[in-house]
């Protein structure tokens, strides 16, 4: 009860000081700069809609800016002096109804977001987490895209830390509070998943008809430090990734794959086994009037899960649906599904080799900005279902 009265406390000083912040309505980060409000790009944030997902796909830039410019600029006007900023927080209140620890508080995550467009060319992301599970976070997404290379958005580069082009990412945009199991999925030995940003290069673009691609190289293990050559890259193999997607309006059908080569561990004699992965995936998101509805499928080879020189696979996925009752309301349904060809790959001994869970929910927006919610996941083992109750806003 305790921890429920510090929960509602929370949210009221939370909600209190943006109800009387001078600019409650003025919604970050990109709105501040083009006076527009969070459904402009967004339909419950962070949920793009199609005018969102096309600003972040042309480098944050308006149909507008896609435009040449016949205004010649003096060396004093390339630059854009304004850098969009925001906070987002996320309080959650999670219960454990068949568990023995029945709840606990906290602030989530507290992040900062900033996007500038240096020039018409240049443009740069931030999305770092100051605050997270209980510690000081890191950065999560820190990257430049130098967009139309010659002249066209059929080339555009991106470099730095960034999250892989998937249909869409799994933490900056996703609805729910509870984390996709088929993204996370990692196998044996092999620390790889979906949701780890990576360090790389991408060359990506439009080839006409709104078809889209991606194609890149990345070291394959996130943003870490590697002890044993002291160096902040913890690979040194590099993986080449891609993506297809083709838009009809508000709507996506696409596929992509990862080839890796990942370490799974040292042995007694100081010997890095390496495992050679391979994973692949399509998915749709389609809108039917106020229904959205988005898949994924995944399928993952592994040559050396185990350091034995053992193969493995596995597959999985999800169904979500995200029904706009009215603008400030979304109830949400989601299945999650993942199955491991070997027990001896689990990573969680909790789960074994098929991990099966089913999450409704709601969310409902206080203003643009504020959004209160509440998510039940039912899971395969019933004394490990979870429900979060959750506050976030966006400053």
């Amino acid at each position: 009860m305790n921890r429920v009265k510090s929960f509602l406390l929370i949210s009221v000083v939370v909600v209190g000081v943006v109800l009387y912040s001078t600019n409650a309505y003025a919604i970050p980060t990109f709105s501040r700069k083009y006076n527009v409000g969070c459904n402009f790009c967004h339909t419950v944030y962070p949920r793009l809609n199609e005018t969102g997902r096309n600003f972040k796909n042309n480098g944050y830039r308006t149909d507008d800016e896609l435009e040449p410019s016949t205004k010649k600029q003096s060396f004093w006007e390339q630059g854009y002096g304004a850098m969009p900023l925001a906070i987002h927080g996320k309080i959650n209140q999670e219960f454990a109804p068949k568990g023995n620890v029945k709840s606990a508080t906290g602030l989530e995550e507290l992040q900062l977001n900033a996007g500038i467009n240096i020039s018409s060319k240049v443009s740069f992301y931030l999305h770092t987490h100051l605050w997270e599970e209980g510690e000081v976070g890191g950065p999560l997404v820190a990257s430049v895209r130098i967009n139309d290379l010659f002249g066209n958005r059929h080339f555009n580069l991106r470099a730095g830390q960034y999250e892989l082009p998937l249909s869409f990412s799994p933490e900056v945009e996703r609805l729910t509070a509870f984390r996709y199991l088929a993204f996370g999925q990692s196998v044996g030995g092999n620390s790889f998943n979906f949701e780890q940003p990576q360090l790389g290069v991408e060359l990506n673009g439009e080839l006409g008809n709104d078809f889209w691609y991606w194609a890149g190289i990345v070291n394959g293990s996130g943003f870490g430090f590697n002890e044993t050559d002291e160096a902040f890259d913890n690979n040194s193999a590099k993986d080449p990734y891609f993506r297809l997607a083709k838009n009809f309006n508000d709507n996506t059908i696409g596929v992509f794959g990862y080839l890796g080569n990942n370490q799974v561990f040292t042995d007694s004699v100081n010997f890095n086994q390496k495992d050679r992965f391979l994973r692949v995936g399509g998915d749709v998101n389609w809108n039917f009037s106020k229904l959205n509805v988005r898949t994924t499928l995944l399928y993952g080879r592994d040559n050396n899960f185990d350091g034995l020189k053992n193969k493995t696979s596995f597959y999985g996925g999800f169904v979500e649906g995200n029904y706009n009752a009215t603008d400030r309301l979304v109830l949400i349904g989601r299945y999650d599904m993942t199955k491991l060809a070997d027990a001896e790959a689990t990573t969680n001994e909790e789960s074994g080799q098929t991990t099966w869970t089913v999450t409704p929910g709601f969310q409902f927006l206080i203003l643009p900005n504020i959004k209160v919610g509440l998510e039940y996941q039912v899971r395969q083992k019933r004394e490990q279902d979870r429900a979060i109750a959750l506050l976030h806003f966006a400053l």
